[in-house]
């Protein structure tokens, strides 16, 4: 988890070591952004690669505000971060599959003739 704070473009080791996590384990990799208390933006700045990684939220559960989760929502809606973390599939957005699609059949492969469920 990448927490990312109206100073963290000042890191030099940070943007190294997210990209380090993602590649060893793909999926795996959220931004928790520190939002500013005065305007909740979720502005990268000049720090767009975070837009690769989904964004992690904290809300309140129920009617409760002292009771709080954390939740990774990715391109196919919000899961609960223990879920996500723990989960062994990866999940693919509209626009993955059709890339999927498309590199497979540039290659020559139809993707409907996979083990796999999309």
């Amino acid at each position: 988890m990448y927490a990312h704070t109206k100073n963290a473009n000042t890191s030099k080791w940070m943007p190294w070591e997210l990209g380090y996590m993602d590649g060893h384990k793909p999926q795996k990799s959220t931004v928790l952004p520190i939002l500013n208390a005065q305007t909740g933006s979720l502005d990268y700045g000049d720090q767009e690669y975070l837009n690769l990684y989904p964004p992690t939220t904290e809300e309140s559960v129920g009617y409760s505000y002292s009771s709080k989760k954390l939740y990774v929502h990715e391109e196919t809606g919000k899961i609960e971060f223990d879920t996500w973390l723990n989960r062994k599939t990866v999940v693919l957005g509209e626009k993955d599959v059709r890339i999927l699609t498309e590199a497979l059949r540039l290659r020559g492969i139809n993707i409907n003739s996979l083990p796999i469920n999309l």
